[in-house]
């Protein structure tokens, strides 16, 4: 949520935007200013594929994150 707040606040290029930041706009933003017609719907569409193409990717690196930090706090795998 931090970081769509941040989106807000400095504004993003939301053709460039990460995945997931991505994601987060279009599940949760407001449009404040629509430049043309069905930009907005395009770019909801764009991001939700986007993220469901990466989130596998996103699962294995944050399993892979958990599993570090448990190894590193009581020594098991």
């Amino acid at each position: 949520r931090e970081d769509v707040e941040l989106a807000v606040l400095f504004g993003v290029d939301l053709d460039s935007a990460p995945p997931q930041l991505g994601f987060e706009i279009a599940r949760s933003g407001v449009v404040i200013v629509e430049r043309g017609a069905g930009t907005w719907s395009a770019f909801r569409a764009r991001a939700f594929l986007d993220w469901w193409e990466f989130r596998p990717i996103a699962d294995l690196v944050h399993r892979a994150a958990i599993a570090r930090l448990r190894a590193s706090t009581d020594g098991s795998p």
